[in-house]
């Protein structure tokens, strides 16, 4: 939730600075920890649904 809660001024500005495979890289490793903490529980307590997910982590692939 830290995470979250800063993304806006911390994460997102940064993010249209990188180049494309430096964010597949991310996106990849940022999935990758979603998994293990189980898809629909991440989903849940950032409160998205799945096609905001899929946007954000799938598509980005």
């Amino acid at each position: 939730m830290d995470h979250k809660a800063t993304e806006e001024t911390d994460l997102f500005p940064r993010w249209d600075r990188i180049d494309v495979k430096a964010a597949q890289s991310a996106v990849k490793d940022s999935l990758s920890v979603i998994e293990s903490f189980g898809r629909i529980e991440y989903m849940d307590v950032l409160g998205l649904n799945y096609s905001t997910f899929r946007y954000f982590f799938m598509e980005a692939l």
